[in-house]
């Protein structure tokens, strides 16, 4: 009526499966790794990309308050009193700017039940 059960076979299969799931695991940890990696160069290129245009939009700026004001001293202390409010700005809203992205995009890449991207 009831089969015996081949314990030697179902320890192969136990095996086997934990293999598998480890080589999953595996894989789907070296594919967010190279999302986020991904992500992070990106980030860096828009950065530098981004400062150099902040440099020649300055640059650009500063010439044409120059010849507003007659001085390229005052001129590039205005500039430079801008780039101070723009980066005090940045610094009291890191938090929704910054930190609340980052964290919203690494624990969708790490805890989404979902791999379905």
């Amino acid at each position: 009526m009831d089969q015996p059960v081949d314990y030697k076979k179902l320890l192969l299969e136990a095996k086997e499966h934990f293999k598998l799931e480890m080589d999953y695991t595996k894989l789907t940890a070296v594919e967010k790794t190279s999302i986020l990696l991904s992500r992070i160069a990106l980030v860096g290129a828009l950065a530098i990309v981004g400062g150099i245009v902040m440099f020649f939009i300055s640059t650009a700026l500063a010439t044409v308050l120059a010849k507003a004001t007659g001085s390229e001293f005052a001129a590039n202390m205005i500039i430079a009193a801008i780039l101070i409010v723009i980066a005090i700005l940045i610094g009291f809203l890191r938090k929704p700017l910054i930190m609340d992205p980052i964290t919203r995009f690494v624990t969708k890449l790490f805890l989404n039940p979902n791999d379905n991207d």
